[in-house]
């Protein structure tokens, strides 16, 4: 994921993008071999200051669209439950059936 530009603008910031979202893959510090954000961490705000800090252009995060659970949407797939602000609980408001999940 992105930030997003239009004209040269940001219109949507990486930031506002990932707040919320699991990692799907480890996020590197630029230019190096570090670890900044390891896989399957939840983006809350103090992750997301240290992306910027590190200038991270692109994160790669996980998705509903393309999860693979067989049955609904998985935890790390759905995100940050926005009324608790930690991931969402097992079964709780993220039930999706087969046909509206695309994988």
């Amino acid at each position: 994921m992105t930030p997003v530009i239009e004209g040269g603008d940001v219109k949507e910031p990486l930031r506002d993008r990932v707040l919320g979202r699991v990692t799907a893959e480890d996020v590197l510090k630029p230019g190096t071999a570090d670890i900044l954000v390891p896989r399957n961490t939840l983006l809350h705000e103090q992750w997301c200051d240290l992306l910027e800090e590190n200038s991270v252009d692109a994160v790669k995060v996980r998705s509903v669209v393309s999860c693979d659970t067989d049955f609904g949407v998985c935890a790390h797939c759905y995100g940050r439950d926005l009324a608790r602000g930690h991931i969402i609980n097992k079964g709780e408001a993220n039930r999706c059936y087969r046909g509206t999940v695309h994988r």
